[in-house]
């Protein structure tokens, strides 16, 4: 089972991926760096659009963040 996920990226960019909703939001933000040509990753983090404050734990999925945005 795959779901969409919404990436809001720097400078008002999107990008729209179909993922596996149990992979590690550490898998994820590689996925996204690699098809994004972002070469230091670690330059970013990944945010709930609802808490921009505080970034989201990598080691967690997101079917346990229930959010298929970031």
């Amino acid at each position: 089972i795959t779901v969409r996920l919404l990436v809001n990226l720097p400078d008002a960019q999107k990008i729209l991926l179909r993922i596996d909703p149990t992979l590690s939001l550490q898998e994820i933000k590689e996925q996204i760096c690699k098809q994004k040509k972002y070469t230091n990753s670690n330059e970013y983090t990944l945010r709930l659009p609802s808490k921009l404050d505080e970034p989201v734990s990598l080691g967690l999925s997101l079917a346990e963040y229930k959010t298929n945005e970031l």
